[in-house]
């Protein structure tokens, strides 16, 4: 074994675990937007627990491995350019949610009973579920830069639509958490 193939291997552990992390997270988020009470949002979020050392871990191995692989093979050629700018896009979009996310745990351990409407407001933030589909494409997208291996535009192009797909499938659940007239 060469540590170009620990690398490779390490770099494929990051990828799978930055998917874990992120469909755990989606089901938290989904679950919070549904609960009533105090109690069972602090079970759900009890979960986020995992992805607070789980995604660091799993996006510096993703990171380190991805950087060696590329100073002693590949070069700077597009794709990987384009790789490296999405995962630091992945790690933005995750603050986006983990940040609010961890106020809410905080309000939530000085409660109990339903949720306040407060509360209820900030865990249905249209915000976390356009985080979540936008992470998830851009994975997408990163793993057929890896597959094709396109030039610095080709690349970028791929990217860009990888976004775009994650914006536009998060648009329902978006438009369903804005109030409507009648509620205003």
């Amino acid at each position: 074994m060469t540590l170009y193939g620990v690398a490779n291997y390490l770099h494929v552990l990051g990828a799978i675990g930055l998917g874990a992390v992120i469909a755990l997270e989606w089901l938290v988020v989904l679950r919070l937007r549904s609960t009533d009470t105090v109690e069972q949002a602090r079970a759900w979020s009890s979960f986020t627990a995992v992805q607070q050392w789980a995604g660091p871990a799993s996006m510096g191995s993703l990171l380190i491995a991805g950087l060696y692989m590329a100073a002693t093979r590949w070069g700077g050629q597009g794709w990987i350019i384009v790789a490296l700018i999405a995962l630091l896009l992945i790690a933005g979009l995750g603050a986006m949610n983990g940040i609010p996310l961890r106020r809410v745990e905080k309000t939530l351990a000085e409660q109990t009973g339903h949720l306040s409407p407060e509360v209820q407001r900030q865990l249905r933030n249209p915000l976390f579920i356009l985080s979540l589909h936008a992470r998830a494409c851009i994975i997408l997208g990163v793993v057929w830069l890896m597959v094709e291996k396109p030039d610095l535009l080709a690349a970028a192009i791929i990217l860009s639509a990888a976004v775009l797909v994650g914006i536009v499938s998060a648009l329902p659940a978006y438009r369903r958490s804005q109030p409507t007239a009648e509620a205003v």
